[in-house]
């Protein structure tokens, strides 16, 4: 269960950069997010069934999925807001 928290947590970080880009804002980092918090609750629930290193692995590996998701999630915001403003002071 370890390796599947792993490969999710991994996962939806490949896929939250991927369809970030095209999809910018739309999709990727919650995409991202979401399989970095299902990463990161299997990591907690197979940490506390036993105590291996992979076990840390992926719990680490979820909790660092998680705050790339939201680091991206709010500088996504921070650069809408930005342009947004930027065209408001135009007219």
């Amino acid at each position: 269960m370890a390796i599947v928290s792993i490969l999710v947590s991994l996962g939806g970080f490949a896929a939250g950069f991927l369809l970030g880009f095209p999809l910018s804002y739309l999709a990727g980092p919650f995409i991202g997010f979401a399989a970095g918090a299902a990463g990161f609750v299997l990591g907690i629930i197979v940490r506390t069934g036993q105590r291996t290193a992979v076990s840390f692995a992926a719990f680490a590996i979820g909790l660092i999925v998680l705050a790339v998701s939201i680091l991206r999630m709010v500088s996504l915001m921070a650069c809408i807001g930005g342009i947004a403003g930027m065209f408001a002071n135009i007219g």
